[in-house]
């Protein structure tokens, strides 16, 4: 996600907004003013679509980045998402600065995005609430015990003098969740070629597996000879959860998953998500959530059980390869 702060326009009371791309389109009734901060839907070249967090004007529309040269909206440093506290539903929030300050009735939920209203000052963030769950301002820690808790969206440049060309980026951090009846072997070898193209300097991999372990004399029979050589490594096979088919037809797990008439019935699924939820909050935090067939299927189930709290997933992008029709 990228936020932006609208510079420009305050000799006119604001920018132009207009209701498409095109710049000969509808014009809104009213400006969006200097200083509003707006979150990023789209953009092609200079024109920008955007959605409102703070300010005044239109709710979301059209506007330009530069003009005659000058730059109308720039790239926000004031904005932070909350990248911790998943495992206790948000971050603390205090009614000062002091950490033996008030604390505040509900938390900072998990994925909220705020913007600072003073700089950081001995690691507290003084912030106010664009979206997201918890209190509209207060008081968070950005880092305990060596843990990121809250995350700017956009670095701020070095201060160091002089055009820097050797400084290192941070790698992305990719969770590749394996399928059903296979193994963490199996998954990394599927990812093979994309981990090939990024590379190692851009990319880190974490390949993982399902708790429910099969017998790999028994559940090796449905592989192919291959997937056999790959898994037979650790002679381990495992599904993340069971499926109760509730079908009296002699037919294929195909056929019955996707037979809308055939019941279907997931094993301990809450026990398994909260399994994975807490694999991602102690490895992660995780920029990229990769997963193939049963392994989509538990992001979703993750994913479901998140926004049932009112949190968004602590990750940025999500890859499904062959998932489940719900």
């Amino acid at each position: 996600m990228s936020f932006w702060e609208v510079i420009g326009g305050a000799q006119k009371g604001g920018l132009l907004v207009r209701a498409e791309k095109d710049t000969s389109s509808q014009l809104a009734e009213s400006r969006l003013s200097t200083g509003a901060l707006v979150q990023e839907l789209a953009k092609d070249g200079d024109r920008l679509q955007y959605k409102l967090l703070d300010g005044d004007g239109p709710l979301t529309g059209w506007i330009s980045l530069t003009t005659q040269g000058r730059q109308l909206v720039v790239l926000s440093e004031k904005v932070w998402i909350a990248c911790g506290g998943l495992e206790k539903g948000g971050l603390l929030v205090r009614e000062g600065s002091e950490l033996t300050s008030s604390l505040m009735p509900d938390r900072l939920g998990t994925g909220a995005v705020v913007t600072e209203l003073d700089p950081i000052a001995d690691g507290r963030l003084h912030y106010k609430l664009l979206s997201g769950n918890g209190p509209a301002t207060g008081w968070v820690t950005v880092a305990a015990q060596g843990k990121e808790l809250m995350r700017r969206t956009q670095e701020r440049p070095s201060p160091s003098p002089g055009l820097q060309t050797d400084r290192k980026m941070s790698k992305i951090r990719i969770l590749a969740l394996a399928g059903s009846l296979t193994c963490k072997e199996m998954i990394k070898f599927q990812c093979g070629p994309l981990a090939a193209a990024l590379g190692k300097d851009v990319a880190e991999w974490t390949f993982a597996e399902g708790t429910v372990a099969h017998p790999f004399d028994v559940a090796s029979k449905s592989l192919t000879d291959f997937e056999r050589l790959v898994a037979g490594k650790r002679q381990q096979i495992s599904s993340w959860y069971i499926d109760i088919y509730h079908c009296e037809k002699e037919r294929s797990v195909t056929e019955k998953q996707f037979d809308k008439e055939v019941d279907v019935e997931s094993v301990a699924i809450s026990d398994k998500v909260a399994e994975l939820r807490q694999r991602v909050q102690e490895e992660g935090p995780f920029d990229v959530a990769l997963g193939f067939s049963q392994g989509c299927i538990m992001m979703h189930f993750l994913m479901g059980h998140l926004w049932q709290e009112g949190i968004a997933p602590p990750w940025k992008l999500s890859l499904f390869f062959e998932g489940l029709k719900f």
